[in-house]
């Protein structure tokens, strides 16, 4: 969570006093107004922070093509952002970031906005981002593939990501946009048609249910490939959504988590 900063200048940044950063050193358990502050201020997950369980950052995870698109047009409303495209092949990581400020006790913190969206990378999706993005700067980092899966697992946040007024982050040191239609490699995933978002949703109710019977536990990565997997064998042998072959769809879970 630190960064590698020093714990009274992290407290500093949150607006927590050196007293407050004093009784967690030794051994406090932060109270909402800190917990809350973090959240703000690193992207913080509070289930990890109390639970230890998930990962230490926020990252919304999409099933489907249209909650990303809706969520992203969702957020578009308070354009302009700097929207970083991390990753894009099967999967499609966006990082968006703006200037904001929240209230802490009394004081205004400064902050940058940070929503991390993971989702699959499908032609829908491209369409739209190569269409609704005008008003805002869109980067296309290139990264190293080991902070790419860190960025979308949600183990990096937004301090590592964007730094401060002293320290550069992983993205804020890019200085030119980059046209989105002249840098995003072909999708993976084709459009769907209205029929086949029907079989995708089908497919993917059955998959989750088999998880949660199972206690199965899948990164994003991976369920994303048992997903689109599924789907294929759906499409290559005719099925419908309510005509699933429910054992070759599982068998193809197996293999993979196998």
């Amino acid at each position: 969570m630190l960064a590698n900063r020093k714990i009274y200048t992290w407290g500093k940044a949150l607006g927590v006093s050196s007293g407050a950063v004093d009784k967690l050193l030794k051994g406090a358990v932060p109270g909402i107004d800190i917990q809350l502050s973090m959240q703000h201020k690193e992207n913080c997950n509070l289930t990890f922070l109390n639970t230890g369980k998930g990962k230490p950052f926020n990252v919304n995870n999409f099933p489907t093509s249209q909650g990303m698109i809706d969520y992203v047009a969702e957020l578009l409303t308070t354009a302009p952002w700097n929207i970083y495209i991390v990753r894009a092949d099967s999967l499609l990581t966006l990082v968006f970031q703006q200037p904001g400020q929240y209230e802490y006790k009394t004081k205004l913190i400064d902050h940058d906005v940070c929503e991390v969206l993971v989702g699959q990378y499908t032609e829908a999706v491209y369409k739209y981002l190569s269409t609704k993005l005008e008003y805002n700067k869109v980067y296309f980092p290139k990264l190293s593939e080991e902070v790419v899966e860190q960025i979308t697992s949600g183990d990096i946040g937004t301090f590592a990501l964007f730094g401060d007024k002293k320290t550069s982050g992983i993205l804020n040191h890019l200085s030119q946009a980059t046209a989105v239609l002249d840098e995003l490699p072909p999708t993976v995933a084709g459009e769907q048609n209205t029929a086949d978002s029907h079989l995708m949703r089908a497919v993917i109710r059955l998959i989750e249910q088999a998880l949660v019977e199972n206690r199965i536990e899948l990164s994003v990565e991976t369920r994303a490939k048992v997903i689109t997997a599924g789907y294929n064998y759906a499409v290559r042998t005719g099925s419908s959504a309510s005509g699933l072959d429910p054992h070759g769809i599982l068998a193809i879970l197996d293999t993979i988590v196998e």
